[in-house]
């Protein structure tokens, strides 16, 4: 099953897209907005959903019991959870995702899950820049090639972390200026002639 181009916004099933029992189902370049849970693998194997916006969902992509599934290349925002990956998943694949603005980005209880591809990660809301992102959940899964979106909530959420150092760097490039000027001082004070001469009477 090929899905393509299709929208799907406040659906009355609860789901934008539900595949249920379904293999080598995708899901792509579609606008899915404003339902419990966006798309909805469950019992599948093989599925993929790419090039997809998922906006304001409850949960963006949801899978339960869905085996050698991929998420790529897909913009989730403003969702409880951006992608749920459930208890008895096997060996998701995740990378090239933007996720930004969600309370939770991901949620990660399957088992084998990745969520870069060995080269190319996601894009975190979240991510500090600092070494790998951790997803939240039981499979203790990590992006090795995790990405930072630079926005301005970003910058609110990385300056508490960055702020120790960026007030050093401040701190030492007064010191360095304040340290010219008062060796240009001194010099001017050398340079500058002394008259020995006596005062006159």
């Amino acid at each position: 099953v090929y899905l393509d181009r299709n929208s799907v916004t406040n659906s009355e099933l609860g789901s934008g897209i539900q595949v249920t029992s379904s293999q080598d189902c995708v899901v792509s370049s579609s606008h899915v907005a404003d339902n419990w849970h966006g798309i909805d693998f469950f019992l599948s194997d093989r599925s993929v959903v790419e090039n997809t916006s998922l906006l304001n969902n409850t949960v963006g992509v949801s899978l339960f019991k869905a085996n050698h599934s991929l998420i790529i290349n897909n913009v989730i925002e403003e969702s409880e959870i951006g992608i749920q990956v459930s208890l008895s998943s096997y060996e998701t694949l995740c990378y090239g995702n933007l996720l930004e603005y969600n309370v939770v980005n991901a949620e990660d209880d399957g088992e084998l899950s990745r969520w870069d591809d060995g080269a190319v990660g996601n894009f975190w809301s979240d991510y500090n820049g600092i070494g790998v992102y951790v997803v939240p959940g039981r499979a203790n899964s990590i992006d090795r090639h995790p990405k930072f979106i630079l926005d301005a909530n970003t910058i609110l959420f990385l300056l508490p972390v960055y702020f120790p150092v960026i007030a050093l760097l401040i701190a030492l490039v007064l010191l360095v200026y304040f340290q010219d000027l008062l060796r240009k001082g001194i010099e001017r004070l050398r340079k500058r002639p002394v008259d020995l001469q006596p005062p006159s009477q």
